[in-house]
């Protein structure tokens, strides 16, 4: 008696099956195998990673050559001691507004130089120092007891116009 074994039938649509030959399929596999994990990392990372905000009384900033680089973009309500160093090559100064909710914070009222109009109606400039030269640190109380969208600046001339602000939420 002679077993012949027999397999079904099934459509594979141009695809072949793996053999265990074949790289391709098993390139293929170690392929969507790393997919797999980069996306659960990802995925992950994002979960545990929600921006929280910075509670600390303290906040370390710094001014750079045409930045403005913050622990956070989320800090909560209080009178914060802003730590500023300037870690750029000019002279920068730091500005805060506190603009109405009718004015875009990203597209404050601007001069015919570029730079904000600090006293504009609804624009409300909460804190100005002293301008910090290079390598220099300067430390200013601010109150952030009312929740909302703030702007941190710098705007001497056209350092605002290259991107020299940070737009912040304080809940």
């Amino acid at each position: 008696m002679t077993i012949v074994e027999t397999r079904p039938q099934v459509e594979t649509h141009g695809i072949s099956e793996p053999t265990g030959s074949s790289p391709v399929w098993w390139i293929a596999l170690v392929v969507a195998g790393v997919a797999m994990v980069v996306a659960v990392v990802v995925f992950t990372a994002s979960v545990i990673n929600e921006p929280k905000s910075f509670a600390d009384p303290k906040v370390p900033l710094s001014v750079a050559d045409f930045r403005v680089n913050m622990p956070s973009r989320d800090l909560t309500t209080g009178t914060k001691t802003l730590q500023i160093t300037n870690k750029g090559g000019v002279q920068h100064e730091l500005l805060v507004f506190h603009p109405d909710s009718t004015i875009d914070p990203r597209h404050l009222p601007l001069d015919a130089d570029g730079n904000i109009i600090e006293d504009a109606p609804g624009v409300n400039l909460v804190s100005d120092g002293d301008n910090i030269d290079p390598g220099q640190s300067q430390t200013r109380d601010l109150d952030l007891t009312q929740p909302g969208t703030y702007v941190f600046l710098c705007n001497l001339p056209e350092h605002y116009g290259q991107g020299m602000s940070v737009v912040v939420t304080v809940r």
